[in-house]
């Protein structure tokens, strides 16, 4: 929860592969338990993510506007970032 900014991320992480369709169904079941989140309703600014093994549709989900991120990507940064040999 961003209490100064009234934005607030609700997000689920899962081991699994997920297809478009069961992916879709994690964003709406935390929509769902968003509901019930007693916060500023009706004036923050709602968030959704979701990290998994694999994400399938992962662009669809960012032109909507949903945070995912999978395993696949999470190697690709960690290479890029953390464990690429910088001479160090």
């Amino acid at each position: 929860m961003g209490e100064r900014i009234g934005s607030s991320l609700f997000f689920e992480c899962k081991c699994s592969e997920l297809s478009t369709r069961g992916a879709r169904s994690v964003i709406a079941a935390l929509r769902e338990k968003a509901e019930g989140v007693r916060w500023r309703n009706g004036e923050r600014k709602e968030h959704y993510a979701l990290v998994a093994r694999k994400i399938d549709g992962k662009e669809q989900f960012r032109d909507e506007g949903h945070h995912v991120i999978d395993l696949e990507e999470i190697t690709l940064l960690s290479e890029k970032f953390f464990l690429a040999d910088n001479g160090n």
